[in-house]
């Protein structure tokens, strides 16, 4: 189940608000005891993220569905995506999968019962985790007071909040409005197009070109220079030999630091 943007935080009785976490959705799909943890488009995360598999294979349930997000946690508690994106690499880190939702336990399908039904069933299965089980959390929610939850969150530099409808029941794949999302971060995705020769102490690459569409023409938006280390260069240089060409992308070519 997707849930809406929208641009305000709002107080409501009938909602609750959730943090929104900044990693990989999840699925937890146990099948007598056999683990499936995948995304949002069906790739396996077993291989990724083996701790979460190894303490979901000692949940107290044979069978069950759970949604949820898989994080690292920095210092503070806070989720960091870099440090995701690290993890994978070096499988260091403190990794968690944050569950939020419950969709099938033993013989019951809950997809049409209410979320905070949803929500009571799924606190009582993680009362019993195990003192070792610390990878796998609920994720919590307050109600009434989304403003200034989402105050708090913004001030804190969270991802933003998630408020989801207290009677709604679980769509697989709908971009719901029983179910809205409220970013405190502003983001543009922006389309790697080329990079520039390294320059001193770099290698491979020196910085990369990035531009946005608009109107449908690809507009040149600047250089990115730092916040990657030398093994994600090197991973990003081998990803980009395979595709690179002549062709400049630009309708007019940019005027580049080298």
């Amino acid at each position: 189940m997707l849930a809406t943007l929208t641009e305000k935080a709002f107080d409501s009785s009938q909602w609750i608000y959730e943090i929104k976490w900044d990693g990989y959705r999840s699925i937890a799909e146990i099948k007598n005891k056999k683990i499936n943890l995948y995304s949002r488009n069906g790739i396996s995360f077993n291989k990724q993220f083996e701790p979460i598999v190894r303490s979901l294979e000692k949940l107290p349930v044979d069978n069950a569905v759970f949604d949820g997000e898989i994080v690292v946690l920095d210092k503070t508690g806070r989720s960091d995506f870099k440090l995701l994106q690290q993890y994978i690499r070096t499988k260091k880190g403190s990794i968690v999968y944050y569950v939020f939702d419950i969709l099938f336990i033993d013989g019951s399908d809950l997809l049409n019962v209410e979320l905070m039904s949803r929500r009571i069933i799924l606190e009582e299965l993680m009362k019993q985790l195990k003192d070792e089980m610390t990878n796998i959390r609920l994720s919590g929610y307050i109600e009434n007071n989304g403003s200034d939850f989402f105050k708090v969150a913004s001030e804190n530099n969270l991802e933003g909040i998630i408020a989801k409808k207290k009677d709604s029941i679980y769509e697989p794949g709908k971009r719901s409005r029983n179910w809205l999302k409220i970013k405190s971060k502003k983001r543009q995705e922006i389309i790697i197009c080329g990079y520039t020769d390294p320059r001193g102490s770099r290698h491979k690459i020196g910085s990369l070109i990035t531009g946005v569409y608009n109107n449908g023409e690809l507009v040149f938006t600047g250089q990115v220079g730092g916040g990657l280390d030398e093994k994600e260069i090197d991973d990003l240089y081998l990803r980009l030999l395979p595709i690179k060409t002549e062709n400049q992308p630009f309708k007019v070519m940019p005027k580049t630091n080298n």
